[in-house]
């Protein structure tokens, strides 16, 4: 299972939610399937903040070997050959990238809540909302406290996730709490690395 990874303030955080499509993809350095041509690179970042920079540390690409590769800002990749497949890591490269937006960090998943709905942020101890402009952390929420909210309704039997109503409270609750517009999230349920649609927020506007 492939999950991107950022480290903020020393920790490492699992990345959930961002506004793009993605933060860093591989084929803006070139590299990319020439056969089947459509089918999509399984790949992995990590990136760090650094004196409030966004920082691209590695790219690792699970890929057959119709993969064009391509440097990425002068650095070459490690390439190691199975079969028809081949594992190409960037490591240590340190680029700064301009993503302006938001996204969700998350870490110290909580086995209790442990199943995939379409928002399982409560289901984590710790999460942060970073916000970005080109590539500069503009500002950082916690919304820790608010995801223990949630728990604590669930364990009192004020909210059952699995009932229709009260997941659609939960959610409201959850988009009064972002500041950023989220469609796109890290599918979970595969080894690829993939996104899925969510439904868009539908934020309420201020008269």
């Amino acid at each position: 299972m492939l999950y991107e990874k950022i480290l903020y303030k020393g920790e490492e955080y699992q990345l959930y939610l961002f506004e793009k499509e993605y933060i860093y993809h591989p084929s803006e350095a070139g590299v990319r399937s020439i056969w089947p041509a459509t089918e999509p690179l399984e790949y992995e970042n990590s990136y760090r903040i650094d004196e409030r920079n966004l920082i691209l540390q590695s790219v690792f690409i699970n890929a057959n070997t119709n993969t064009i590769i391509d440097d990425i800002k002068g650095y070459s990749p490690k390439v190691t050959h199975e079969g028809d497949n081949q594992k190409i890591c960037f490591e240590n490269i340190d680029i700064p990238l301009d993503y302006s937006g938001a996204m969700i960090i998350r870490k110290d998943f909580i086995d209790k809540y442990g199943y995939e709905e379409e928002y399982p942020c409560f289901c984590y101890k710790v999460v942060i909302e970073l916000v970005f402009n080109e590539g500069c952390l503009i500002t950082a929420i916690d919304h820790s406290r608010a995801m223990l909210k949630i728990r604590k309704n669930i364990d009192a039997g004020l909210r059952d996730p699995k009932v229709k109503r009260d997941k659609k409270c939960i959610n409201n609750f959850i988009n009064s709490s972002f500041i950023g517009e989220y469609k796109w999230k890290i599918r979970q349920n595969t080894n690829k690395k993939t996104f899925i649609l969510l439904r868009p927020f539908k934020k309420k506007k201020v008269s």
